[in-house]
């Protein structure tokens, strides 16, 4: 009669794989921390150091290099910066035009048709949140896909 208990080396590999799904499951959680910005000059360095280990560069080549990277850097972080402001006051802007709508759709409206309105409008917004809510669980739960 067979004995059904595993051996020493199966309990090893198990103990392994084990280890290993772990590591993968805790990896997993770490890389959904949004990263910390960092400043034009410490990215303008850290491509040049790729670069120059990518790319095998002399000394000077790396100085101008840096100078060049730190030139970009600043003005992509000027753009960025103009774009999220322009972002600011497009939906300030939105916010006014939709208070304005409202305004003259309730003197336009009984009410109680007005009320009717505020009432499916508040239940479509409701559908949308859980909708997005719904959206946001499944990306959770999605495999991370390789680059």
């Amino acid at each position: 009669m067979r004995n059904n208990q595993p051996t020493e080396p199966m309990k090893q590999w198990m103990m392994a794989l084990a280890l290993v799904i772990l590591t993968a499951g805790a990896h997993a959680q770490e890389t959904g921390k949004p990263r910390e910005r960092k400043d034009p000059a410490e990215r303008a360095k850290a491509r040049t150091e790729h670069m120059v280990k990518e790319l095998g560069l002399s000394a000077e080549q790396a100085t101008r290099l840096e100078a060049l990277n730190l030139k970009y850097s600043e003005e992509n972080e000027v753009k960025r910066a103009e774009t999220e402001q322009d972002r600011e006051a497009r939906r300030a802007e939105m916010k006014a035009r939709h208070a304005g709508y409202e305004a003259d759709l309730q003197s336009l409206l009984t009410p109680e048709q007005f009320a009717a309105w505020t009432k499916k409008k508040e239940e479509r917004k409701a559908k949308h949140m859980d909708k997005r809510k719904e959206m946001r669980e499944q990306r959770k739960t999605q495999p991370v896909k390789p680059e």
